[in-house]
């Protein structure tokens, strides 16, 4: 556990609006290319919500960002109850190996367990090295039996006059 010979001990606090950037070049180091203007609203969107904390590892003396986790606390009919979802979690090369990862799904483990959650997951790529390497079961977390299936959205697709026509008439239905 150390850099250059010496114990490192990570600081962690919440992810605020001046992060942008930081948070911007973690995500680009997980494979998600986001432009920081795209990006920007939905960062400061998910800041507001309260459901949502964005939690920064930083080196302590220069403040580097070395790491983040993110995640959802939010109710669950199936649950019954509190489910907290980890979003992202990343740690840059040079830091891994010092267990902050671990330290940070730990304060979300923590963060859950104060917000009375019934359980914490994490949905993650089969092709991470991370899922190969074991890390989630490693810090305590169970493989689930479960699949996730998504419909891509977000794929720009031709709008044709009808198409703005029943975008019309949602907006209109929901008072926009």
């Amino acid at each position: 556990m150390s850099e250059h010979g010496h114990e490192v001990k990570f600081t962690f606090r919440d992810a605020g609006a001046d992060d942008l950037m930081d948070v911007l070049a973690l995500l680009l180091h997980l494979g998600y290319p986001c432009p920081s203007h795209e990006l920007a609203p939905v960062y400061r969107a998910l800041l507001d919500d309260s459901h949502y904390r964005c939690i920064l590892a930083l080196v302590p003396g220069d403040d580097v960002v070395a790491g983040m986790v993110t995640f959802r606390t939010l109710p669950t009919l199936r649950l019954a109850g509190v489910q907290t979802t980890i979003e992202e979690l990343v740690v840059l090369p040079p830091w891994r190996g010092l267990g902050l990862g671990s330290a940070l799904v730990g304060l979300a483990m923590a963060v859950a367990e104060s917000q009375g959650a019934s359980r914490l997951e994490v949905i993650t790529s089969e092709q991470r090295e991370s899922t190969r390497r074991r890390f989630y079961e490693k810090v305590g977390l169970q493989r689930a039996m479960s699949r996730v299936y998504r419909l891509d959205l977000s794929q720009k697709k031709a709008v044709s006059p009808q198409a703005d026509l029943e975008s019309e008439k949602v907006n209109v239905l929901w008072g926009e």
